[in-house]
């Protein structure tokens, strides 16, 4: 009896049907039994589940012909399959739910009128909004998503769906009311969620599949034409030209589940039709003419996946920042007194240290307010840059602080004192807590952590990750701290990380820097 691979390689090298039933015999009854299992006892979603891993099989053929068994690569294909399936499954039951509430609450004698005004102009309004508009209106109403898989796709909240979503329905009745159709928006979003998507006829079904079928030689074959169905049918231009024929049918909401029924039905018409077409093979002229459709199609399928979208225009935090500043002056204003307070309080040791006036004190807290920055996000939730200065101010800064800082001895006294600083602000934090613990920071032990972090600062690459190398830090303060100080000291640690990480992506959407950040540190 030969073995698998010798029926997979007959079956690419030959292209004998017979080799691949005998594969389809000797298999199936493991992989219907396992799917069986796996989908709760449902034969039809089993038998789906088998014709899906037989047909990724035929696909496959050429590179599974190496295996002696197939047994452990269809029980795995069985497993991702059943699995897609039945989360299909619940989802769609899920939609039907969602559907029957909203058709519960909603009279259909007392709106029937109104949609039969709104459906003759809807794909002509829907037409007229702006692009991200209509996507989360199609998304919504068309593809029936819940507002978590709405927020997963625009990479938004839920809630931030939720909310894009009211806003576009708000403009799409305005501009029905400009039609002279008047309506709230949850009664229009209740006509939609009734109205918009209807069943196509069973007999549609039937007969795409059966030409489907017909124009391929394979089960891969007709798994290349439904991925074209299925790019087609993701364009806008598709799903306009959908939401066109459902409207028109206005079938309503219960015949889903008679097209189930009959989808359902179409698992046993389609293995035997499969069967029909092993038999036409012998006819070798009809062979080469159906080997031909299937490389064009698998061609198009090529194509079709690598279309792309145009890229977006990119999104510059600072620029977009500087815009914000320029459009609100009054935020701009609150953000110089904050960071002028903020630099006046960091700095306040170096100026009695410097001995400086306090016109110098002022000249320097200019300078110093122009180079920190803070993070915010805009309205439709981008990361966004905030400096008080502009541009041409961040430019010029090195020149400015050059003529504030004018003796070599300032200088050094202010590069000193930004390192002491930072490593004094980690000091105090596990200071404070440890401040009520059996085992309170000392002096001195406070003086030991300030200056191992100041020796032990990165550079270079390692500096984007942690301006301190903390596996020298905690090595060289393990004779100095006590074990539940040096706990509280690797908490510290874990949290400088994390705030490392956290403000490294600049224009992760999101992302909130809520502590002042100052230019190349």
């Amino acid at each position: 009896m030969p073995d698998d691979a010798t029926l997979l390689r007959r079956y690419t090298d030959d292209r004998a049907e017979d080799a691949f039933a005998e594969l389809v015999r000797r298999h199936l009854d493991g992989v219907y039994s396992a799917a069986l299992r796996r989908v709760g006892g449902d034969v039809h979603l089993a038998q789906d589940v088998a014709q899906q891993v037989f047909a990724a099989l035929a696909t496959k053929a050429d590179t599974l012909a190496r295996h002696a068994t197939l047994t452990g690569w269809l029980y795995t294909a069985t497993r991702h399959a059943a699995a897609n399936i039945v989360r299909g499954e619940r989802r769609r039951k899920r939609r039907e739910e969602e559907a029957h509430t909203m058709h519960e609450a909603f009279s259909p004698a007392g709106n029937e009128a109104d949609w039969s005004r709104v459906a003759p102009v809807l794909d002509e309004t829907i037409d007229q909004l702006a692009e991200n508009d209509r996507v989360v209106i199609l998304a919504r109403f068309i593809d029936r998503r819940a507002f978590g898989e709405i927020g997963a796709t625009l990479r938004i909240s839920e809630d931030a769906a939720r909310m894009r979503v009211e806003r576009a329905l708000d403009r799409l009745r305005a501009l029905l009311a400009k039609r002279g159709i008047g309506s709230t928006s949850a009664a229009l979003g209740l006509a939609l969620a009734n109205h918009a998507v209807a069943a196509a006829p069973s007999t549609l079904a039937t007969t795409v599949t059966t030409s489907a079928l017909a124009s391929s030689v394979s089960v891969a074959g007709f798994g290349a034409t439904v991925e074209i169905f299925g790019f087609m049918s993701t364009t806008k231009l598709g799903v306009a030209g959908l939401v066109a024929l459902l409207v028109m049918i206005g079938v309503v909401i219960h015949q889903r589940q008679a097209r189930e029924t009959a989808e359902r039905a179409l698992v046993a018409a389609r293995t035997e039709q499969t069967a029909q077409l092993v038999a036409l093979r012998a006819d070798n002229a009809r062979v080469r003419a159906v080997e031909q459709e299937t490389a064009r199609l698998l061609k198009a399928a090529e194509e079709a996946r690598a279309v792309v979208a145009p890229p977006a225009p990119a999104w510059e935090p600072t620029e977009e920042g500087d815009a914000f500043l320029g459009r609100n002056p009054e935020v701009k204003n609150a953000l110089a007194d904050y960071m002028k307070a903020n630099v006046r309080f960091k700095y306040a040791p170096m100026y009695r240290t410097l001995r400086w006036t306090e016109d110098q004190v002022r000249n320097f807290e200019r300078v110093a307010g122009l180079m920190m920055g803070m993070g915010a996000l805009s309205r439709d939730e981008k990361f966004m840059t905030l400096y008080t200065g502009s541009g041409a101010d961040r430019a010029d800064l090195g020149r400015r602080l050059d003529e504030v800082l004018r003796s070599e001895e300032e200088r050094q006294s202010y590069k000193e004192f930004g390192l002491i600083g930072r490593a004094r602000g980690v000091a105090a934090d596990v200071a404070s807590a440890l401040y009520f613990t059996d085992t309170p920071l000392t002096p001195e032990q406070a003086d030991h952590v300030v200056r191992s972090l100041v020796k032990n600062r990165n550079s270079g690459a390692a500096a984007k990750v942690s301006q301190y190398d903390w596996n020298a830090v905690m090595a060289k303060s393990e004779g100095t701290l006590t074990a539940p100080q040096l706990e509280v000291f690797a908490a510290k640690r874990a949290h400088d990380l994390f705030q490392q990480a956290l403000n490294r992506p600049r224009d992760a959407v999101g992302t909130v820097i809520v502590s002042p950040a100052k230019p190349g540190n």
